[in-house]
């Protein structure tokens, strides 16, 4: 075992999720083009579900190359009552 390189596993998952995470962002980012959400002209519930379950990318750098992206979450948790609770802020 001499000679062998440690493998960084966290970072090989890091960029894994990276590359994942740019193939999904790229895709919303074009369907946002010239749109102000993603599956029809007015607000769904979609809206709400997609950004929730993203919640957690607003605390890593990904969206930053995606501003369409990040404008439509803004815009979905801008919404009276769409705001996150606290409990789903926190981690």
């Amino acid at each position: 075992m001499m000679g062998m390189k440690k493998i960084d596993v966290a970072a090989i998952k890091a960029a894994r999720l990276r590359c994942v995470a740019g193939r999904w962002f790229a895709g919303l980012e074009r369907r946002l083009e010239g749109r102000g959400w993603i599956a029809c002209a007015d607000f769904t519930a979609l809206t709400f579900f997609f950004a929730t379950v993203v919640r957690e990318v607003r605390k890593t750098d990904l969206t930053d190359a995606y501003p369409r992206l990040k404008a439509y979450y803004a815009r979905g948790f801008a919404r009276p009552g769409s705001a996150p609770s606290a409990s789903t802020q926190s981690g």
